[in-house]
């Protein structure tokens, strides 16, 4: 079932899904119960459902859709959607055939035909076209997957159709700051505004990355960390549609063409920082200087998955002078990040024995020993304090 942080209030006169929720049937009865802001966006009615063995969604989910689409079309500038005739009775039960029983399948056609920019009856009709007829379907989510599926590439087409995005991969930088948000690698997670920026783009660029995807994900503060802009889901299905290639299909990205990809941008990252004069400082951006040593460390595995063409590129670059600087500004975010000297180290004998580039290897060797001491002291500094304790 999918989970929600929304606040809860419980009315037993009504009954409609929120569209946060995936209602599924479950062998202990419970209850759950919904927000109320008929104005937010998550606009529902509140409801009380008990879910059983025995429990039928299909009547609540055909009650939802109705209650829900002519609200829409009550406060629509189209004037065919405030009439009585829409929705249609045929389109209602083509969609709660396809629902099978999965309220998230009408909350997601609920948030999508509600999008203001846009004619509620011709998304509702764009919805209608892309659901399969009875008997099409093999798998209890196929129709969900392919509402998702649809969504997806209308996004992906309508963003690589604008000028200033041509040559980016959308559904690629979507699995970025899924994968991101999630803490998958290395258990760390930049801003959105930040992670923008380490894959070498400018800093908005995962709002606009999401502007036709409303009804399904959405950048908002980290409630855990206000300084943080994350992705959020609002429903779990869909971040696990992204991870399934069995499921997404040819809208799948692997998590490994991600890491590369975000590698590619990081080198070009460190590529532009410049290095004054003094060597006391580094100019770059408004980026924090460990961000993109920590992610390329990160990224990298430890600087396994590093091309020999991305390590000479920062080799031949001053990038270690770069790293030193950019680490001793902002030590404190990066001193028990042992991946650190663990990559400086792999680095050094890829170049020693496999590019044969000893110069270049001994180049590096003093910030290697430089870092590894660094962290080495502060987790023993950060162990006797645990032990004093």
């Amino acid at each position: 079932m999918d989970s929600t942080n929304a606040p809860a209030k419980k009315d037993k006169q009504n009954c409609s899904p929120q569209s946060n929720i995936v209602s599924s049937i479950t062998i202990s009865p419970f209850a759950f119960s919904l927000p109320v802001d008929r104005n937010g966006p998550f606009a529902v009615l509140a409801y009380h459902i008990q879910l059983s063995d025995k429990y039928d969604a299909t009547k609540d989910i055909r009650r939802y859709l109705w209650r829900r689409l002519q609200d829409i079309g009550s406060r629509s500038y189209d004037s065919r959607a405030r009439s009585q005739s829409w929705p249609t009775v045929e389109n209602i039960e083509k969609l709660v055939w396809a629902a099978s029983g999965q309220f998230v399948f009408a909350a997601t056609i609920v948030k999508y035909v509600s999008e203001r920019r846009s004619s509620p009856v011709d998304r509702l009709q764009t919805v209608v076209d892309w659901t399969p007829d009875a008997g099409q379907l093999a798998r209890p989510f196929e129709a969900l997957d392919m509402l998702y599926a649809s969504i997806l590439s209308a996004a992906k087409e309508s963003y690589e159709a604008v000028d200033t995005n041509r040559g980016r991969n959308f559904l690629l930088l979507l699995r970025a700051h899924q994968i991101n948000s999630d803490f998958r690698v290395g258990r760390r997670k930049w801003d959105a505004y930040e992670f923008d920026e380490i894959l070498n783009l400018e800093r908005d660029v995962h709002e606009v990355l999401v502007s036709d995807l409303h009804s399904l994900v959405v950048f908002q503060q980290d409630p855990d960390y206000s300084t943080i802009i994350q992705m959020y889901f609002y429903h779990r299905s869909f971040s696990e549609f992204l991870d399934s290639e069995t499921r997404s299909k040819n809208l799948f990205i692997p998590e490994t063409q991600v890491q590369a990809y975000v590698l590619e941008g990081l080198v070009r990252v460190i590529g532009q920082v410049f290095l004054e004069p003094t060597s006391t400082r580094v100019t770059f951006g408004t980026l924090s200087g460990e961000n993109p040593v920590v992610a390329l460390a990160l990224y990298s595995n430890e600087g396994k998955t590093l091309s020999d063409q991305q390590i000479l590129a920062l080799a031949h670059n001053d990038g270690w002078r770069k790293f030193d600087q950019m680490l001793s500004e902002t030590w404190h975010f990066a001193r028990r990040r042992t991946e650190l000297p663990a990559m400086l180290f792999f680095i050094m004998q890829r170049l020693k024995n496999e590019l044969e580039e000893p110069g270049l290897a001994d180049a590096l060797k003093p910030y290697y020993d430089k870092w590894r001491q660094r962290v080495e002291t502060a987790l023993a500094e950060e162990y006797s304090l645990s032990e004093e304790e």
